[in-house]
């Protein structure tokens, strides 16, 4: 299968193994059709890190909500991204964060990060001492998840409300790096799964030009098997219905070429 970073199988068992989500806007949607195959066929990773939209794939999953994400991603669809009346009244037109925040309060209700049952990264970019840095939101913060997962989210623009982390300036979390691989480190040894939008298995950073980036840790891609027909913004459902079968097919082939000679299917 392409895009493997290194050819090592996912040793043992199926089983042992930890997942890093992409941020890449809607397309995460594909991401959402592999945790859809993931639950089907019982399997559970042992630790989770998600960055921008990635990073709800990972807060439902570790909290046990990944069975809602399909739901919650159709249902926020029918909102219009644009709503230019809103001017009129003072508002600002882009309604992203009132998208965003209404399905994560629902999915994800009142946890907190010191409560999240699995081990949970969510990666942030804070503005700190003159820079843009990297951050890992862990069980260390003391934050409700839902304000994580919009401040790894957030881009001026098409969200209006910017959450602070630790009293600074924070913003979209995949900005260095999109596939968080490297933060698995400090949650667990299990071997490590990236998932990414990218039918060649790139792991990319940076913005507005994008650069391929390789991580430190040993890692395998899960990606796509062929281009998904998703911008970005697209808010077309039946591309994002697309996008979610994608998922689970890649799914499918990554772990029928990556299972250990005791599993079965």
């Amino acid at each position: 299968m392409p895009g493997l970073v290194s050819a090592a199988r996912v040793p043992g068992s199926r089983r042992e193994f930890s997942l890093a989500f992409e941020g890449c806007a809607g397309r995460a949607a594909f991401h959402v059709g592999v945790v859809d195959w993931l639950l089907r066929h019982g399997l559970h990773p042992r630790a989770v890190t998600g960055a921008s939209s990635g990073a709800i794939v990972a807060a439902a999953l570790a909290v046990g909500k990944a069975g809602c994400l399909r739901q919650m991603w159709l249902e926020g669809l029918k909102t219009r991204l644009f709503q230019p009346g809103r001017l009129l009244r003072g508002r600002w037109p882009f309604v992203m964060s009132e998208i965003l925040g209404q399905a994560s309060r629902r999915t994800l209700g009142t946890w907190r990060l010191e409560q999240v049952p699995l081990p949970l990264g969510i990666a942030v970019t804070v503005f700190r001492r003159g820079r843009f840095r990297r951050r890992l939101l862990t069980s260390r913060d003391a934050m409700s998840l839902v304000d994580a997962v919009m401040a790894s989210c957030y881009i001026p623009g098409p969200y209006a409300r910017m959450i602070p982390v630790a009293g600074c300036f924070a913003l979209d979390g995949a900005w260095h790096v999109r596939a968080p691989v490297d933060d698995l480190e400090s949650l667990d040894p299990a071997p490590r799964i990236a998932v990414v939008t990218n039918p060649e298995g790139r792991l990319e950073g940076g913005f507005p030009r994008t650069v391929r980036v390789r991580p430190r840790l040993e890692a395998q891609v899960l990606a796509p098997l062929e281009p998904l027909p998703l911008r970005g913004f697209d808010l077309d459902p039946g591309r994002h219905r697309a996008c979610i079968e994608a998922g689970w097919r890649a799914a499918a082939a990554f772990f029928a070429e990556n299972r250990a000679p005791e599993d079965g299917v």
